[in-house]
């Protein structure tokens, strides 16, 4: 009896052991991985003269992941301290510009989010306290017009760009947007619109510094019926985007 009685407290020790290990070995492998280090930069962006330290920390979605599922800085001066949250993303950088021309670096972040999507913040330190710059919004609408024509306001006060699409009028006419004698069988048929995403900094002139270009592309009926791709200048001036240029890029 008492045998038995050994052999039953063995066994129930056993899987005792055997079930704790599980678990200590199930939580390893959630165990989320931890911040890395991407890069460290010094530079003065808060106008006082004297360097911060900003690093880009992030974290990864898997151990053996290269996508971050979170990223952010971690800014650090002589007195202060601030941690801008950006995200996740691939390929993440920093730059270091006056792009609101206050004679004080910005710092602009890009990452990929992805295939063609990109993801910029552009941040500024005034008075101690981080503030969020906002990227300029272009507002531009197209519709498909009778004779195998495209038109593109690229703004509200200007008059449309037409584009001429007979090359394609059989892709156009198999997809249900065309009669074959180049008549809409629906009328305000509209072009596909690629969200403003991408964005890179540019110098404008010694005397104005820098400004943004922004490129953002056109389709007809989809991704893969790209017609080109709209360009635009911008310069940040009395707190808000102005469009310097704007110029269409045709396939």
């Amino acid at each position: 009896m008492k045998i038995i009685q050994y052999i039953i407290i063995l066994s129930i020790s056993f899987f005792f052991i055997l079930a704790c290990n599980y678990v200590t070995f199930a939580e390893n492998m959630i165990k989320e991985p931890a911040p890395q280090k991407i890069n460290t930069y010094n530079k003065d962006i808060t106008g006082d003269g004297m360097k911060e330290k900003i690093q880009l920390f992030g974290i990864p979605f898997t151990n053996d992941s290269d996508y971050y599922k979170d990223l952010f800085i971690e800014i650090k001066s002589k007195n202060h301290e601030w941690r801008i949250n950006y995200g996740g993303g691939f390929k993440p950088y920093l730059q270091f510009l006056d792009i609101n021309h206050d004679g004080i670096k910005d710092i602009i972040y890009q990452s990929k989010k992805k295939k063609n999507i990109n993801h910029t913040q552009i941040h500024y330190i005034k008075h101690g306290n981080i503030q969020n710059m906002g990227l300029p919004k272009q507002h531009i609408t197209g519709n498909f017009k009778n004779d195998f024509k495209i038109n593109i306001h690229l703004t509200p006060l200007e008059d449309p760009r037409t584009i001429d699409i007979k090359n394609n009028a059989e892709k156009y006419i198999d997809s249900g947007i065309y009669k074959k004698n180049g008549e809409l069988k629906k009328k305000n048929t509209v072009i596909k619109i690629q969200p403003l995403t991408k964005y890179e900094s540019m110098q404008i002139s010694d005397s104005q510094g820098y400004g943004l270009k922004s490129s953002q592309e056109i389709y007809g009926t989809n991704k893969d019926d790209s017609l080109g791709t709209i360009e635009t200048l911008w310069y940040f001036e009395d707190e808000k985007w102005i469009i310097l240029q704007t110029k269409w890029a045709g396939n």
